[in-house]
């Protein structure tokens, strides 16, 4: 057989490279090499999480980290990209101003930043593996790298400064989304979410609820503090468990609702709203009863009505006059006295005009026309008992 040149090129540079002891010394070179730490209290926790007291922190050693929790006296990340193989970083409360170095982490699947100055997520675009994001109370605005996270579950934005929930579309495994305390409207990048199970929305700008209608895995929603007129969409989940919806400018359709999901107790509902029942019916009244003095007010004609008693407004004397067989009501604006088949007697707080309407002291009327009524307050229920 003819021996070629270029056969014996070849078997040189196969021996240079599997043999050679030199070029062996040069790959093992970075695995030893030291680190440089910009921060000594960075360099304190690294040496504290691989017990190593003495001798310098190597590459090998930055790369069997898995787990690191950084205390609140480190201001500088630099160091901390060697750690390759890092599966879980907390960085909370701490003054940093440069995140940067996180970006090279490609392994971390829980990341924490809460309560820093943290205002961009650049460097997060590339952590293709996070699972866990948790940057609460920080000056986050723009959400963009998330769009990255495929493998993203849980995703803690509280306390920041967001409009858009954009971003977070193109995260389809997201299952827990915490974003309270935001200036968030829009609610349709949820929509394509199919496993969000519990979404906290609570003091935002929200309006409009309904793109949640698609979440048929939802548990857990809070919406308290809001917009929102119309809570039909609560009715379409078949798995909520909780609810959070106070504060809310709701419509006498969503307080009928409310109501009758109260009655129903099949979904822990957080609501401001109190709802009336007579002999175990919701009462549509058009705004919600107020509270003056622990006294719950209702809409005078509605609830003298509902209780079978005729009821004439006096507009000059701002007085009305409700009749029922042989008993006589009159109650007045602004007074806190009564008068029962002429006897005076004190109702616990003014009666006031509000809505065009006057609201009556609910349990007094309700008593003096033969009704009991029973407050439950876990519920904010007022369920009256009244035979006609």
């Amino acid at each position: 057989m003819h021996i070629q040149p270029w056969m014996v090129r070849l078997v040189l540079i196969c021996f240079l490279l599997f043999f050679h002891p030199a070029l062996h010394a040069e790959e093992a070179a970075p695995a030893s090499e030291p680190v440089t730490f910009a921060d000594a209290a960075l360099e304190q926790a690294v040496r504290g999480q691989l017990q190593l007291a003495d001798g310098p922190v190597t590459i090998r050693h930055m790369n069997s980290l898995l787990s690191l929790s950084l205390d609140t006296r480190i201001s500088d990340l630099g160091g901390l990209e060697h750690a390759a193989n890092l599966r879980s970083l907390s960085v909370d409360a701490a003054p940093v101003q440069d995140f940067t170095p996180i970006a090279s982490l490609s392994n971390l699947e829980t990341l924490s930043i809460q309560h820093t100055s943290l205002a961009d997520l650049s460097f997060a675009s590339g952590l293709g593996k996070l699972q866990v994001l948790l940057v609460p109370d920080n000056e986050l605005r723009d959400l963009s790298p998330l769009a990255g996270l495929p493998d993203l579950l849980t995703c803690d934005l509280t306390g920041n400064r967001i409009q858009s929930l954009e971003p977070l579309s193109h995260t389809p495994r997201l299952t827990f989304l915490l974003a309270s305390h935001n200036e968030i409207e829009d609610l349709r990048p949820l929509a394509p979410l199919p496993f969000l199970s519990q979404v906290e929305l609570g003091f935002n700008r929200i309006q409009d609820p309904s793109p949640l209608r698609r979440l048929s895995q939802l548990t857990i929603l809070d919406v308290q503090n809001n917009e929102i007129e119309d809570m039909s969409v609560l009715q379409g989940f078949p798995s909520l468990y909780e609810a959070k919806v106070r504060n809310n400018p709701v419509n006498a359709d969503s307080l009928q609702l409310i109501g009758r999901m109260k009655q129903e107790g099949e979904v822990k509902l957080d609501t401001d709203a109190i709802t009336v029942y007579v002999n175990g019916e919701v009462q549509p009244y058009p705004f919600e009863p107020l509270l003056q003095d622990d006294v719950t007010l209702v809409p005078m004609r509605a609830i003298f009505e509902k209780l079978g008693a005729s009821v004439a407004w006096d507009d000059t004397t701002r007085t009305v006059t409700a009749r029922k067989q042989t008993k006589q009501i009159v109650i007045q604006a602004g007074s806190e006295t009564a008068a029962v088949n002429g006897t005076p007697l004190q109702m616990g707080t003014a009666p006031i005009i509000a809505h065009d309407t006057l609201m009556v002291p609910l349990r007094f009327v309700s008593e003096a026309l033969g009704a009991e009524v029973e407050w439950i307050a876990p519920s904010q229920q007022i369920r009256i008992r009244l035979d006609y």
